[in-house]
């Protein structure tokens, strides 16, 4: 996998699915490319949705039981998610305390260095860079930021 290369996840449908189910399809092929992308350290663009139907190119064979459970062979598809790739996640030092950070709090702790740093300096920062200043600060002055934050306070 590299910047630039699309990646696919997909799954079957039938024709029956409510609009609710087709949602719960979408965030399944949705989150397998969030996953993909995730375990190998990249990122992605938006996620695209594109129905193909039997026979076209590169769509495999219908599964026995899709062809068997559908009303109308006709409504069978496949929903393909594409999304592209477009560049690596930064990468946390082992042992660093970011590591150990829920998601949430990580990327609330970038945007508050991040603007800390376009208010006092005038410039912006890539999330590489705001976790190296994070991890510089340490985990008293992260925790103290995002008790700030989340009393309203700004981040000193």
């Amino acid at each position: 996998m590299r910047e630039g290369d699309v990646i696919e996840s997909s799954i079957w449908l039938d024709g029956k699915e409510t609009p609710e189910q087709r949602r719960e399809h979408e965030e399944l092929v949705k989150f397998n490319i969030d996953k993909l992308c995730e375990e190998n350290g990249y990122l992605h663009g938006p996620v695209m949705f594109v129905e193909k139907k039997p026979g076209e190119e590169r769509v495999p064979p219908v599964p026995k039981h899709i062809e068997e459970s559908a009303d109308d062979l006709s409504r069978i598809c496949l929903l393909v998610a594409e999304a592209a790739v477009t560049g690596r996640r930064p990468l946390l030092p082992k042992g660093s305390f970011l590591a150990n950070l829920d998601k949430h709090d990580l990327e609330r702790l970038r945007s508050l260095t991040k603007s800390k740093a376009m208010d006092a300096y005038g410039v912006v920062l890539s999330d590489h860079t705001a976790d190296q200043i994070i991890e510089e600060a340490g985990p008293e002055a992260a925790v103290e930021a995002l008790r700030n934050s989340v009393n309203g306070s700004r981040y000193h």
